[in-house]
């Protein structure tokens, strides 16, 4: 298990990998990032095209890796992250950004190491590959639909 959370900046969701302390929400994305770091975290720009999602996090923040595949997102967004990634030369995990037990483990980040520490060297070296599949578009659209009508079901 790798401790971390999951941010709500004011410029968007930021990943504190590595993270055991709390960090506050409603920080801009730089001093959330700083934060992080200051724990011995490693910093990833969570869904950062997300369409829903706040546009330019990305450019709030220097990022010490760049979420290029998210099992919730669809169209666009994710290979628009990759893009990113890929020619500002930052590293890329992926996650499945589970909401239920079922969508855990829907998208992943493989690194070779044996602890915390190693795992989270390995990803600001780049040294990952990333896999996965999407929530099933069914069930996305209908957590859409759940959501935008206030139903609970």
């Amino acid at each position: 298990m790798i401790p971390g959370i999951e941010v709500t900046s004011r410029h968007g969701h930021i990943l504190g990998l590595g993270v055991r302390e709390p960090v506050p929400a409603g920080l801009g994305a730089e001093e959330t990032v700083e934060l992080i770091r200051e724990q011995g975290g490693v910093a990833v720009a969570a869904h950062p095209f997300w369409l829903s999602g706040k546009p330019g996090l990305v450019h709030h923040a220097r990022f010490d890796a760049i979420e290029a595949f998210n099992s919730r997102s669809y169209f666009l967004s994710n290979p628009l992250a990759l893009r990113y990634a890929r020619r500002k030369g930052l590293p890329i995990t992926a996650g499945s950004d589970g909401h239920e037990e079922r969508e855990v483990g829907l998208a992943y980040t493989e690194v070779e190491a044996e602890r915390v520490e190693g795992v989270l060297e390995a990803i600001r070296k780049g040294e990952t590959s990333i896999g996965g599949e999407n929530l099933p578009l069914l069930s996305y659209l209908a957590k859409i639909l759940k959501k935008g009508l206030g139903l609970r079901w």
